[in-house]
């Protein structure tokens, strides 16, 4: 059986869990697809070590012609994130007539309808599922189950690790800070957490969702996220994290949750928030906090898998 050759961009925390399944779990991988999935190549910038994969000699490289130029590789994985070297290597990929497949959703929110027209243009494929909750799938709904419905509105949780500091901060009693410091520990949050706790992660995610569900080119414009009166608030939280502050009237005295919805209402000119331009939709994203009551017979949306018992 021929196989299926990979090669990899980007051996950060994600990358190595992606070629650590790809090596590891072939037999299993080819007995679903029913082809065998060879990770041929992998580039980084580091060529210092290997993170424990035990790699064979050649396989790491920090020369991405070492990929582009083997037409042995068909599928191209970006794992680099942003949106300025991943877009050029994306776009160098397609251009070479290869499949690429990432989880940047930074990038398909914000060069997607660049990305996508080089693809068709090319007759290849990207594939993002796992840009916007990876493990549902999302986003496969949308594109195929719900093909024959009329999406009206958009409401989600976006973002687990916002998830999760809320809820230790609902369920723990514990402080922002200490909250979220559980949560880098867990390696649910990143060094810097800014995009996770300010909403920008729940917005990147909205667009791309906004793009498919509304058969529009969305483009983020704006971010509302809620803020109260610094009496009540404790003024030391960043953007959308200063609505669980609110919980020692909503929580502990009238038994509500807390959590970050990022939603959009109506398509087009149906929504008087949203204008059409140039054949794009201009989305007015709302990070909201949202306040529900405590969920019984034990179905939550709490912590990290939106899975942890009511509290």
């Amino acid at each position: 059986m021929k196989s299926v050759k990979v090669g990899l961009l980007g051996l950060g925390t994600i990358g190595t869990g992606v070629a650590k399944i790809l090596i590891k779990k072939q037999e299993m991988i080819e007995r679903a697809v029913g082809k065998k999935i060879e990770l041929v190549k992998i580039c980084d910038r580091n060529m210092s070590n290997d993170r424990g994969l035990g790699l064979p000699a050649g396989m790491l490289t920090d020369n991405v012609a070492e990929i582009m130029d083997d037409p042995e590789i068909s599928i191209v994985v970006e794992l680099i994130g942003g949106t300025t070297v991943a877009r050029d290597f994306v776009l160098m990929a397609l251009e070479k007539g290869k499949n690429v497949v990432t989880a940047n959703k930074a990038l398909i929110a914000k060069c997607g309808e660049e990305l996508f027209e080089k693809a068709r243009e090319k007759g290849v494929t990207i594939g993002f599922e796992a840009s916007v909750g990876g493990g549902i799938p999302v986003l496969a709904s949308i594109q195929t189950s719900l093909q024959a419905n009329r999406i009206e509105s958009i409401q989600a949780i976006c973002n687990g690790t916002c998830n999760f500091i809320l809820s230790e901060m609902e369920s723990k009693n514990a402080a922002y800070a200490d909250a979220l410091k559980e949560a880098q520990r867990l390696g649910f949050a990143e060094a810097n957490p800014t995009l996770d706790v300010d909403g920008s992660d729940s917005t990147q995610k909205l667009a791309i969702l906004a793009q498919l569900a509304f058969a529009a080119n969305a483009f983020v414009t704006q971010v509302f996220l809620a803020r109260h009166s610094a009496t009540a608030l404790h003024a030391s939280l960043p953007g959308s994290m200063l609505a669980v502050t609110l919980s020692a009237f909503f929580i502990n005295t009238l038994g509500y949750s807390g959590t970050l919805i990022a939603q959009r209402h109506g398509s087009g000119d149906e929504c008087g928030a949203n204008r059409l331009f140039a054949g794009a939709l201009l989305l007015t994203v709302l990070s909201i906090p949202l306040f529900f009551l405590a969920a019984p017979l034990g179905l939550t949306i709490l912590g990290i898998f939106n899975t942890e018992p009511a509290v």
